[in-house]
């Protein structure tokens, strides 16, 4: 499945992608009619959170074909012409991000690969895809930007053996890590400069895991004003 979060006629809402349609099925809408029993969740987030206890996944399929059979689908279906696509979901607290993952870009920056590295973006510099973002010149000329795999993890854990985290996966999505570079060269830390407003770009989908079992043999495109600036095989 693909799910989403979106703004419609100045409201907030989430969903799921309508198969072989540029559309969305919107669940706040297919929940209130169709749900099994109290199952209303208000946000995307709210219902991967209740996944602990009660499969999401199913929720929605149940819900979705009760939609589909009701003779009045269409009511349930946005168009994403009408749509202003959102973050899919928002932590409560910050990104947590793993840089020098890549061995080419780490080459570029002269890095070493072999130790991680891991920072913090702010959870306000979230913004949905296809978002204008500041280009900040009023305190940068070294705006970057960087495609990168986004990890939603579907549950808590700690002391995970390797063998195990993919357990801990929900699904993937995609997000563009913007940094000020001036910034980055002259502080000891990374988080004022991977935080700006609209500095974590996301989405537009988180696909779960079930539908992208391998993605490291994904590509990952990143199109600065919608021209062709990278495309980066995860494997490597």
């Amino acid at each position: 499945m693909k799910f989403l979060s979106f703004k419609y006629n100045d409201k907030t809402s989430y969903g799921v992608k309508v198969k072989r349609e540029d559309a969305v099925w919107d669940l706040t809408q297919v929940f209130a009619d169709f749900a099994e029993g109290d199952f209303h969740p208000k946000t995307l987030l709210a219902g991967l959170q209740q996944n602990h206890t009660l499969d999401f996944q199913e929720q929605v399929r149940k819900a979705v074909v009760a939609a589909e059979d009701s003779g009045k689908a269409e009511d349930y279906k946005i168009s994403f012409n009408d749509i202003e696509f959102l973050p899919p979901v928002t932590p409560p607290n910050n990104v947590i991000a793993f840089g020098r993952n890549y061995k080419d870009h780490a080459n570029e920056l002269n890095h070493e690969v072999e130790k991680l590295y891991v920072f913090t973006k702010a959870a306000s510099s979230l913004t949905g895809d296809n978002a204008t973002i500041p280009n900040h010149k009023d305190i940068t000329d070294q705006l970057d930007y960087e495609g990168e795999l986004g990890i939603v993890i579907g549950k808590s854990g700690e002391k995970i053996p390797k063998a195990l985290a993919l357990d801990y996966v929900y699904g993937y999505t995609i997000i563009n890590d913007i940094t000020d570079r001036k910034a980055q060269s002259e502080q000891d830390q990374a988080f004022l400069s991977k935080s700006l407003t609209g500095g974590c770009p996301m989405g537009p989908y988180i696909v779960t895991k079930d539908e992208l079992p391998l993605p490291e043999n994904v590509n990952i495109v990143t199109k600065v004003n919608n021209e062709l600036d990278k495309m980066v095989t995860l494997a490597k």
